[in-house]
């Protein structure tokens, strides 16, 4: 949800309520979003699984199809005699 700064000055209590009750708020000014809203973290939340499913719980936030954390995977650190690495192909296009 989005409030002005006056409205949620005029009704701050009513907002950090909503706010400490899991809703998220975004404060504008003259249209633009400035801050954020948000309860603390509890210990659930603390963890990936935690911070998951609060972020899951936003309404414009799409959750995967499938379930569960994925690791990450490694950079490929071998090339073929003569190949060159994207990241220095990338960062020689950079400079």
């Amino acid at each position: 949800m989005n409030v002005a700064v006056r409205e949620l000055k005029n009704h701050l209590s009513e907002y950090l309520s909503r706010a400490s009750s899991g809703e998220e708020i975004v404060v504008t000014s003259h249209g633009k979003p400035i801050a954020r809203l948000a309860p603390t973290l509890t210990t659930s939340e603390d963890t990936e699984t935690g911070l998951i499913e609060r972020l899951e719980a936003q309404p414009w936030i799409i959750p995967a199809k499938k379930k569960g954390l994925f690791p990450v995977h490694k950079a490929v650190a071998s090339t073929k005699a003569g190949e060159e690495l994207m990241s220095d192909i990338v960062l020689s296009m950079r400079e």
